[in-house]
Order: structure tokens, then C-alpha cells, then sequence
């Protein structure tokens, strides 16, 4: 049994290891419900947030808007966190950080703008802030479903997957209770994985 297990620990160690080494995205936020019309059915903008550093929380925002004559840009990106302080935001190129406030109901402690035309492209827009991604789950209410955040969309409107995506206030609703818990459940999960491997890497 013990020759057996000698053979199987050199897999099982390579697995884990991949498994860290990949799973580095600890959760998504997909904005696809427009404030007073309900879901438009198609995400047309995706944050997010990784625990690259344990702590600290690396956003990703990824859309799927193309720029050109009469087509909707990002304006800013309102965020949950509502009533637990203003995490330290490390911006990124093209992000700008600023005060929070109340949009379509919703009440936020802070708010990253950025220029239009930035995600009006396929390159990805990333800023750091140096709390956990948990502190980014917490839910607020407004004119539309429970949500981690809220984002603005100017400047007309862009079909995309066979639907009309106008300029409004979207939000990344809050998922089902289970879900909910899975995915705080993983971030623990990476938070402690990365922050073990630190520790390994630091000790050789």
C-alpha cells in the first residue's frame, strides 16, 4: 500500500498544482439586467475579481462593446461594499476613482469612471484595490434586484446575440442563495490556496 502510494503522490501533487495554477479567477460579475426593463438577455459586460495576492482583489473588465457611430461606451462602475468603507483603489490605465453615491435607488461607497472609447475595444481594463474580493459581495437595493454594482452605459445603443443593448443603468444582480454561497465558498478556497503556496515559496 505504501509502494502504491509513493507511485500515485507525484500525480496527485502535479494536479494540485495545476489546479492552483489555473484556478485563478475566484469569481464573475455578468451585467445583464437593465434597471426598470428587467434582463436583456444577452451579458454585454463581465468584472472579475480575482485574489491574485491574498487580500487584495484584481478586476478584470472584459465587454463586448465595439465602439463606432451610435454605440454605447461605459461610463463608470458603482460598487457594492454598501456602508463597509472605501477600500484603497490602485487605478489602472484609463480608470479613474472617485466618491460613491445613489444611482436608480442604489446606494454605493464608491465609483471607478473611465473613458468611453476605453471600452468600446477587446482589451481588457484592470485595476487592484487592496481589500479581499469577499468585501465586493455585499448586496444593496435600488429600483431593480439585489446587486453588487451598478454600471452606466452612454451614447446610443449596439445589437449584440440578437439583442438591443441601450444607454441606462445595468446591474450584476445578486445570484441564488446556493450559488451565493459557492462562490464565496471559493473564494475562501483560492484565498487560502494562494496565500499556502506563499508561504511554501517563501520557506524554500
Amino acid at each position: 500500500m505504501r509502494s502504491r502510494w509513493h507511485a500515485v503522490a507525484p500525480l496527485v501533487g502535479a494536479l494540485a498544482a495545476t489546479a492552483m495554477s489555473t484556478q485563478s479567477t475566484a469569481t464573475d460579475l455578468d451585467f445583464n439586467f437593465k434597471v426598470n426593463q428587467g434582463s436583456i438577455g444577452t451579458t454585454f459586460a463581465t468584472l472579475s475579481l480575482d485574489e491574485l495576492v491574498p487580500g487584495t482583489t484584481t478586476f478584470t473588465l472584459n465587454t463586448a462593446l465595439t465602439g463606432g457611430s451610435g454605440n454605447p461606451g461605459i461610463v463608470e462602475i458603482l460598487f457594492g461594499c454598501n456602508g463597509c468603507g472605501t477600500p484603497i483603489i490602485i487605478p489602472g490605465l484609463g480608470v479613474a476613482i472617485g466618491p460613491g453615491g445613489t444611482q436608480a435607488g442604489y446606494s454605493f461607497d464608491y465609483r471607478v469612471s473611465f473613458d468611453p472609447k476605453a471600452t468600446q475595444s477587446n482589451t481588457p481594463l484592470t485595476w487592484t484595490a487592496t481589500t479581499a474580493p469577499e468585501t465586493f459581495l455585499e448586496s444593496t437595493m435600488g429600483a431593480g434586484p439585489n446587486a453588487f454594482a451598478i454600471i452606466q452605459l452612454s451614447g446610443g445603443a449596439q445589437t449584440l446575440a440578437g439583442q438591443n443593448v441601450t444607454s441606462g443603468f445595468y446591474v450584476a444582480a445578486v445570484p441564488e442563495p446556493s450559488t451565493y454561497a459557492l462562490m464565496l465558498t471559493g473564494l475562501g478556497v483560492v484565498g487560502l490556496l494562494v496565500g499556502r503556496r506563499n508561504r511554501r515559496t517563501r520557506a524554500v
